[in-house]
């Protein structure tokens, strides 16, 4: 077994004379599974290329980037782990051991020390709630930002909120599970070792590092200036030491192995996936013709090696090392295998070594069991077709059971077992659980929906029931693969505005947002309801429907004209409705224009993403709607699809069906040429000299 980085869909690089009559031999097959398709992903040193050829802002440099400057740890871990101190719920569903705080207690957080502490703490100014945003990354504390391409923050995000990258609804839908669509597939599967990736670069790992330790240190001191404060109220002694500081640990630390597990558990489960049917074509597709393997044939191993080589990164790259986080113990350095160094490179080293000795072990054993089976002095049976086949197999389930075994040797977490509610699931049902006992109880969550779009119902007054119906079991796509989402779907809920009766104008959005304001601040608002953003049923989100609608009529008549010239839903995911950014001012803009170019407060949406991406980012705090836009700004109709892989962008680039009647030719102008505006330098020229490593997303290096 080699690490040698190879291109997965290259030729055979073994030569022979018979691969000039089309030929490939078993033994090249043989030798093809010996090595894995591995890449590196970063470059992590980038001191010595000149400027103007590092500014990912540079139009000739990267034509398809779009840059943020990224908090590794991100701010909501803040707003999380405020929950959990008084709450005690732990990532993976569990409840904490540590002692936790009472509500009051955790309120001191953001009240100014001076405010309630005794000395010396009472010298500080600012609450520890500020002082722990900061360490998380500012314009006061730069030093620990870096530059990353959209996509990969997107992936992280998700990841970081233990959401699956891509549910199996959408894997449905966008038929990832069928042959001709295998990179495609491979792509979202790579996005998320991509993503690891970058957590894992020595210079990000050290940031995440000193980030983690910054807050450590203030927790400390606020535990200290708490157990102050507890020892002057306390008239039986002193209570209970405050333990921030350990619960911080603790919840990271719980993150990070939730974080893992459900990535690791996704990748190789939609590997699976991937290459059963391969397998399943190798045993059916006819025997080898003396040693020889058909072109098919040899496709379908460098697919199966394209798997094998995302398994063995996967195995190596998603893992979230801890080696000098204040608070966490680590056994000393000779006392960890190197599987589990907290150094990218040396981890894959270690794996590979270690499937090599496997795959040797494996073989060997394998072939000592045929001997045995044979009786005393039986020579071994003449080589034919049909044997040879069946030695193909053999070598591919040999490397398979090897993988298979090496991961089991190297595992740092369990095998997965039922996994409590993802986190926004399960903070939703305890909010509601909760607020039961409470004057004001959660009975539902969701969006305030208004329709906006009225042309030719004028003698219909049930077409608005209607549509809601339709965009109601559109809504109720989704979940499969995602844990809670069954206990979650009872609560889920639209609060239907119909604008015709509110004397609202077609496609008014403002008039939408003044209305939505005034009813956000009376007291009918209902609880539950997302109070920074609304849903509108528009012109161009009814034309969705019905052109949704008109492909399932033609394809069940004899016309077929609409079929041949119109995609399918499947194909452009058409069925839509406008979410609209309730607090978004056109006049002030944004804080970061340059980051999401374009973006006017509003945002097409395919609607059975609704509750899994929208509202689930939105609660979780995770990503506001401005930045979901710039995976929607280069589909051709400007809609957000879920995450975005080159495969995706590729396939839009060559559709010329734009919905608004135009041809979309592309990106389109307003998702390219606005994204390189000249004057916006962008977030690598503010933190130039102080950031991480650019990705390099089409033209990765070699190690």
């Amino acid at each position: 077994m080699t690490g040698k980085n190879e291109d997965p869909k290259s030729p055979s690089p073994v030569a022979h004379d018979s691969h000039e009559r089309g030929d490939f031999k078993l033994a090249d097959a043989q030798e093809l599974l010996q090595k894995l398709p591995l890449k590196t992903k970063w470059i992590d040193d980038l001191e010595n290329i000149p400027l103007d050829i590092r500014d990912p802002f540079d139009p000739s440099y990267h034509k398809d980037k779009l840059f943020i400057a990224d908090r590794l740890i991100p701010p909501q871990a803040i707003l999380s782990f405020s929950i959990f101190s008084f709450d005690g719920t732990l990532p993976n569903g569990e409840n904490t051991t540590l002692p936790i705080f009472t509500k009051e207690e955790v309120m001191y957080t953001i009240i100014p020390y001076k405010e309630w502490a005794f000395p010396p703490h009472d010298a500080l100014e600012l609450p520890v709630n500020e002082l722990l945003l900061t360490s998380i990354g500012s314009n006061e504390d730069p030093g620990r930002l870096t530059i990353v391409d959209k996509s990969v923050h997107a992936m992280k995000t998700r990841l970081w909120e233990g959401m699956v990258p891509l549910s199996q609804n959408q894997w449905r839908e966008k038929e990832l599970h069928k042959a001709e669509n295998f990179e495609y597939a491979c792509q979202y599967i790579e996005a998320v070792i991509i993503a690891f990736d970058y957590l894992n670069v020595p210079k990000h790992t050290s940031y995440m590092c000193g980030t983690f330790n910054s807050i450590y240190d203030h927790l400390e001191e606020f535990d200290n200036a708490l157990d102050r404060l507890r020892r002057s109220k306390s008239e039986q002694g002193p209570r209970q030491e405050a333990k921030m500081a350990a619960l911080w640990e603790e919840f990271i630390r719980v993150r990070y192995e939730v974080m893992t597990l459900r990535a690791h558990d996704w990748v190789i489960s939609h590997l699976e996936d991937l290459r059963q049917p391969l397998l399943q074509h190798i045993r059916t597709q006819g025997p080898v013709l003396k040693d020889t393997i058909s072109p098919d044939q040899l496709a379908i191993v460098h697919k199966l090696r394209r798997l094998a080589g995302l398994a063995a990164e996967a195995d190596y790259t998603i893992f979230m090392p801890m080696d000098g986080y204040r608070g966490h113990t680590t056994p000393p350095p000779e006392e960890v295998p190197e599987t589990q160094s907290p150094d990218l490179a040396t981890r894959r080293w270690a794996y590979l070594d270690k499937l090599k000795f496997d795959t040797l072990t494996t073989g060997m054993t394998k072939n000592m069991r045929e001997n045995l089976v044979r009786s005393p002095g039986e020579e071994p049976a003449p080589k034919t077709e049909k044997s040879a086949q069946a030695h193909l197999y053999q070598t591919i389930d040999t490397q398979l059971e090897a993988q298979k075994r090496t991961r089991q040797r190297v595992q740092w977490y369990p095998e997965p077992e039922l996994l409590s509610p993802v986190a926004w699931i399960g903070d939703i049902l305890r909010g509601i659980r909760d607020s039961a006992s409470t004057d004001q109880p959660v009975r539902k969550v969701g969006f305030v929906i208004y329709r906006l779009c009225y042309d030719g119902d004028t003698a219909h007054d049930n077409v608005w029931s209607m549509l809601l119906n339709d965009i109601k079991q559109d809504l109720a796509d989704w979940g499969s693969g995602i844990d809670g989402a069954e206990d979650l779907k009872p609560f889920l809920e639209l609060h239907p505005f119909d604008g015709k009766k509110l004397g609202l104008a077609e496609d008014d959005i403002d008039g939408a947002k003044k209305h939505f304001a005034k009813f956000l601040a009376s007291p009918d608002f209902p609880r539950g309801m997302d109070e920074n953003s609304f849903l509108v049923l528009d012109s161009a989100s009814f034309s969705s429907y019905n052109f949704a609608n008109n492909i399932t009529t033609t394809t069940t008549t004899t016309t077929t004209t609409m079929t041949t010239t119109m995609p399918s839903p499947a194909q452009f995911d058409t069925r839509f409705l406008l979410a609209v950014d309730a607090s978004f001012d056109p006049a002030e803009g944004l804080e970061r224009p340059e980051e999401s170019p374009g973006y006017i407060g509003e945002m097409r949406i395919q609607t059975s993403l609704i509750w899994p991406e929208l509202f689930a980012l939105l609660t979780a705090q995770a990503q506001w709607m401005e930045e979901l836009w710039p995976l929607a700004m280069r589909h051709p109709q400007k809609i957000y699809v879920g995450y975005v892989v080159p495969e995706m962008l590729k396939r839009w680039r060559s559709s010329t069906v734009n919905m608004d009647g135009g041809v979309a030719g592309g990106l389109g102008g307003e998702g390219k040429g606005e994204r390189q505006r000249e004057g916006d330098a962008g977030a690598c020229e503010k933190y130039a000299g102080r950031v991480g490593a650019c990705y390099e997303f089409s033209e990765r290096g070699q190690q």
